[in-house]
């Protein structure tokens, strides 16, 4: 079975990036089907997932790590809606396996969450996914939508609206717009949803900042620069970062009767409030310790309900 799954996965693959050459293809139905069957039969359409299915002879503790089963019988369907930081938070490790509960992947790419909360056709595609996999599981089930977004604005935008652009908001005045976009992106998003009970919306705070050195572009040219040879640069003073991400948490992701937050655990943190080198890449938590805690506290926060 194994084999055949790896030449699907691999054909399938091959199809879409050869579709992707065109630009209508990449905002199509079309490519949220791949997306959809590549979710609902590895559990993530994110490339490390892949990676890990493909790499089974490699590297096989990796790989058996996961349990790779889909089981439609469970319980609880935990899906971890976001960026990369998802992936992992949305993987079914097999060392915390509850037979009731199933934790999938829905990765929207390296998106900023202000793109997220702006973007009619991300709310399209999101809904298309959950809608889909509630059909999938069943109406019968309980579905906890975990938004997994943030890090990339801490890293990148809040320099740009707040240093770079002295014109723009302070801060404060930007998380505030961030905290009514949410609430309104989610409102959408739970009224557009096809089964209106047992779903529960949850937003992950990101994970410290990254500790390298950012660089301080200090003009548009100089920021144009820094984006031809890096996507997603690292912008802005670390003591800045830090008090962005402190206020991001404190005023973005407030509680409500729509939408809970979920906090990081103190190990994430170093001395000075950045990302833990040693459990993490330097951007990602990837200490399967720390997201198997997590998960389980998850999970858990269904017994008192």
């Amino acid at each position: 079975m194994y084999y055949f799954n790896f030449l699907i996965f691999k054909f399938t693959r091959f199809i879409y990036y050869k579709l992707s050459i065109f630009e209508s293809f990449k905002k199509s139905r079309l490519s949220d089907i791949f997306h959809l069957l590549w979710i609902l039969n590895l559990g993530s359409n994110h490339p490390d997932r892949f990676k890990r299915f493909y790499d089974k002879n490699k590297n096989q503790i990796n790989f058996n790590n996961v349990n790779w089963k889909i089981d439609r019988n469970v319980k609880n369907v935990y899906l971890f809606l976001g960026d990369s930081h998802s992936e992992l938070y949305g993987t079914n490790f097999t060392s915390n396996y509850r037979k009731d509960s199933i934790f999938l992947t829905i990765w929207l790419g390296p998106i900023l969450l202000i793109k997220f909360l702006k973007s009619s056709l991300l709310t399209k595609r999101s809904l298309f996914f959950i809608n889909n996999i509630i059909k999938f599981f069943g109406h019968d089930k309980k579905y906890h939508i975990v938004l997994s977004f943030g890090e990339i604005d801490i890293r990148t935008y809040f320099f740009r609206k707040t240093i770079l652009n002295k014109s723009s908001n302070t801060i404060d005045e930007l998380l505030k717009k961030y905290h009514l976009l949410l609430n309104k992106k989610v409102n959408e998003i739970k009224n557009n949803i096809k089964k209106k009970d047992d779903v529960y919306f949850f937003f992950k705070e990101p994970p410290p900042t990254t500790v390298k050195n950012g660089v301080e572009p200090k003009n548009r040219d100089d920021m144009t620069k820094i984006y031809e040879e890096e996507g997603y640069p690292v912008l802005g003073d670390f003591k800045n970062r830090v008090n962005w991400h402190k206020k991001f948490i404190e005023k973005v992701l407030i509680d409500s009767n729509i939408i809970k937050k979920l906090k990081n655990s103190n190990e994430c943190y170093d001395k000075n409030r950045g990302l833990r080198n040693d459990i993490s890449d330097g951007f990602h938590i990837n200490s399967q310790k720390i997201i198997n805690d997590f998960q389980n506290n998850l999970m858990d926060l269904e017994k008192i309900k």
